[in-house]
């Protein structure tokens, strides 16, 4: 089955992030490489919520792992962990379907830090 295009942007930016060492992925730092991915693509962003599905998508398909964690007043956010295997390399596989995306891959992008 294809994913359509937006869901391949979320996933793509979620392996972005691990790429980058991180773990447990929130919500907020898979929208800003999301956003970012978009603008270099030329395509309009989704809202937040509307990529909190398309995480939950991904979720049901088993691409995935998200828990959703209550962080008490500051709200409820998702712990992202991709389940692709280390033998398998989604973004070639990505880049070979869809020429287009392989910029997005090598692009370098504002991580959020951290507290």
């Amino acid at each position: 089955a294809k994913l359509p295009n937006q869901q391949k942007i979320v996933l793509a930016s979620i392996l972005i992030n691990e790429k980058n060492g991180l773990k447990n992925i929130q919500t907020g730092e898979v929208y800003s490489i999301y956003s970012q991915a978009c603008r270099y693509l030329g395509t309009n962003a989704l809202t937040q919520r509307r990529v909190s599905g398309l995480i939950s998508n991904l979720d049901m398909l088993g691409l995935i792992t998200a828990r959703t964690i209550s962080k008490g007043r500051y709200g409820r956010s998702k712990e992202i962990n991709s389940c692709i295997p280390q033998n398998i390399n989604p973004s070639e596989i990505m880049t070979n379907s869809e020429p287009e995306l392989q910029g997005m891959f090598n692009n370098i992008y504002k991580y959020q830090t951290r507290l």
